[in-house]
């Protein structure tokens, strides 16, 4: 009887091994696959006075169209220009497309934390169409 207990106690605690093992695996797998590629496909009306933020790769390759139906601005800041930004102060993008109705991205995205800000300056809502791969 003694053996039989430390069977089930090897095969439970074998399970339990690979269960963890298969659900890291996964995990792992998730995290890789999606570190590697982002695509950003949107459609949706931009407020007055108002910005969308997405989060870039770190040392990537962007690239895509957006479109909008008034002149927005988009730029590329890292993490620290824009939280300048966003506190009042003047931040100072990596790359910059001001007053334009369409934008042609071919971006290199450096090491580090970046983002497209997308910002309706205008008085009047704005519908944005966005099409964007990030790539490493």
């Amino acid at each position: 009887m003694n053996k039989l207990g430390n069977i089930k106690k090897s095969i439970s605690l074998f399970a339990i091994i690979l269960m963890i093992a298969s659900t890291l695996g996964y995990a792992g797998f998730s995290y890789f696959a999606s570190s590697k590629e982002r695509v950003y496909s949107s459609e949706q009306v931009l407020n007055p006075r108002s910005a969308v933020y997405y989060e870039l790769l770190s040392e990537s390759h962007l690239s895509g169209t957006i479109e909008s139906s008034a002149p927005i601005s988009v730029y590329i800041f890292n993490g620290e220009e824009l939280q300048k930004l966003k506190s009042g102060e003047t931040g100072t993008p990596y790359k910059a497309w001001e007053n334009t109705k369409s934008v042609v991205l071919e971006a290199t995205i450096p090491k580090g934390d970046y983002y497209l800000v997308i910002l309706n300056p205008g008085y009047e809502s704005v519908y944005v169409k966005v099409s964007l791969t990030n790539e490493r």
